[in-house]
């Protein structure tokens, strides 16, 4: 049997994640939406993909950085909930991403009495991320060879 062989080559690739405080804070829900409108992307990025990555194993724990800081550190499981359920796969781009999540918690601070302030020390801490991808020296032509390198 002949194997066939692709014209062009499947790249095998690695990346580095390089993360960074922006030094902006949030004391309580309010605050949390009100950052979230203004940082860039890679800071969404990180609190939803990177956090889901870092964290895919353990499990009930909520899947993305926000969800997790309003339930165990506000205690505004309602909203962690809600949080939590947001499907990141299903959004085309961050900024969409960004506004389902701002609707969540601006719905929710419609409806509140009162906000819950972190303690000092637990403020929600904004992180941003840039992601390096570097190549490796592995490449595939066909299925064989596709094998092949995910063993190595």
């Amino acid at each position: 049997m002949v194997k066939k062989k692709a014209k062009n080559p499947f790249y095998f690739c690695t990346h580095l994640e390089l993360r960074e405080s922006t030094g902006l804070k949030a004391r309580n829900a309010q605050e949390l939406v009100k950052t979230i409108k203004d940082v860039p992307g890679s800071v969404i990025y990180y609190h939803t993909h990177v956090f889901l990555q870092q964290h895919q194993f353990v499990s009930p724990e909520p899947p993305n950085a926000f969800a997790y800081w309003v339930s165990t550190v506000l205690g505004e499981d309602a909203l962690g909930e809600k949080l939590g359920s947001i499907d990141i796969c299903q959004f085309q781009t961050i900024r969409e991403l960004r506004e389902k999540i701002i609707e969540v918690i601006e719905a929710f601070l419609f409806d509140a009495k009162e906000l819950r302030h972190a303690p000092a020390g637990k403020e929600f801490d904004f992180t941003k991320s840039k992601t390096f991808v570097f190549p490796t020296s592995y490449t595939a032509y066909n299925l064989a060879e596709m094998v092949e390198a995910l063993k190595r």
